[in-house]
């Protein structure tokens, strides 16, 4: 049998596949290693806390609990506590608890978790997060300062309210608004970047439902060159129905930003007055199809005396050629009784598809609102 001699290149291939196989074995090893090392220090984590359960639920119990007393300044702490508020794992798991408790409580139980925390010092465990690099660390620092009431750290948290991070800015806005209620609002002089409608939903859940003394600063905020500080500031406008504000909030109406003109006229619907619905209507063949429904649902909600005096226009719009503006046209004619449910009953194509369908169902609508009533 002739001797089969094998090219020097094969040689070189096999020894790289040699060579991979042992390194891909090594990344998998390594991989397995890690995942093993790191469910041992979790389950032994787990454990600590299991340990630490008990004696952390009892210093809590005792802050909320506790009254001060000529031989008793401080909420008393086991040699146990004491020993383990070295390590910062203990620290940071025994704050945890605490801002969770406080969640549950008012009053002296909630100040004496505070003063707790102001103690045992655990705010210096808080900061040492706020110039982490990692955003979701220094979100979560805030969140602890607001939970604990640390307003002594105001000015730190009030120079992150225009953060270029959407969550480190979100948490320093929403502390500075629980700490100061509408107060706190005066951020939005200067905020820069956008507030989300997710952010602006949040703040105006925070604050009080009230406004007490008043808010001041709303008219600048309605002329701010940040979108989203309008929008919010219209927001609040309706909620608390500042009819002083009813020019301009209606200058808003003219702004280039289209989510801005459909907030004005919502804040316009519950502030109107014998003006409105002539300015709504003056700004209706400039703007956008979304505009113009919108425009129609204020007219809508603004009731039948806003209504009557665009019965003219309204006719015109019953021919528009969007079935959509058609319906909104016939909801708002069917609010005014008499002439403004005669016009859809003399209507030159009252008996044509989809006029027909959409008058009934204008008119029907109007009736059960009526009966609901």
């Amino acid at each position: 049998m002739p001797f089969l001699e094998v090219h020097p290149i094969q040689y070189l291939k096999t020894g790289y596949l040699v060579v991979a196989m042992f390194v891909l074995l090594g990344v998998l090893f390594s991989v397995v290693l890690f995942m093993l090392l790191y469910l041992l220090a979790r389950k032994k984590r787990e454990k600590q806390k299991e340990r630490w359960h008990q004696p952390v639920d009892l210093l809590i119990r005792r802050a909320i609990f506790f009254e001060e007393s000529p031989d008793r300044m401080q909420i008393p702490i086991t040699p146990g506590v004491s020993r383990w508020l070295k390590r910062s794992y203990f620290r940071q798991f025994l704050l945890d608890e605490m801002i969770t408790a406080k969640k549950s409580f008012s009053g002296n139980a909630a100040e004496n978790l505070v003063r707790l925390y102001n103690q045992l010092r655990l705010e210096r465990l808080s900061l040492t997060k706020l110039s982490s690099l990692k955003w979701h660390i220094r979100a979560r620092c805030i969140q602890e300062l607001a939970a604990m009431d640390q307003k002594d750290q105001v000015g730190k948290i009030y120079r992150l309210t225009n953060h270029p991070n959407e969550f480190i800015r979100m948490e320093a806005q929403s502390a500075i608004v629980h700490f100061y209620g509408f107060e706190g609002l005066r951020f939005l002089d200067v905020v820069s970047q956008p507030i989300s409608e997710w952010q602006q939903i949040q703040l105006l859940a925070q604050l009080p439902k009230t406004l007490g003394a008043g808010l001041k600063g709303m008219e600048s905020w309605l002329k701010s060159s940040n979108s989203s500080v309008i929008s919010f500031a219209l927001k609040l406008a309706r909620i608390h129905r500042r009819f002083e504000l009813h020019d301009a909030v209606a200058g808003c109406l003219d702004h280039h930003n289209p989510a801005v003109r459909i907030q004005a006229l919502k804040c316009l619907q519950d502030i109107c007055n014998e003006t409105t619905a002539t300015l709504i209507i003056g700004r209706y063949e400039k703007n956008d199809r979304l505009y113009r429904i919108a425009a129609l649902e204020t007219l809508q909600c603004m009731g039948p005396e806003s209504a009557e005096q665009q019965i003219g226009f309204l006719q015109k719009e019953l021919l528009n050629e969007d079935d959509t503006i058609k319906l909104a046209t016939a909801r708002v004619l069917a609010t005014v009784s008499g002439r403004g449910t005669q016009s859809l009953d003399d209507f030159e194509k009252a008996g044509e598809y989809p006029w027909n369908e959409i008058i009934r169902q204008a008119k029907g609508e109007q009736t059960k609102s009526g009966k609901a009533a």
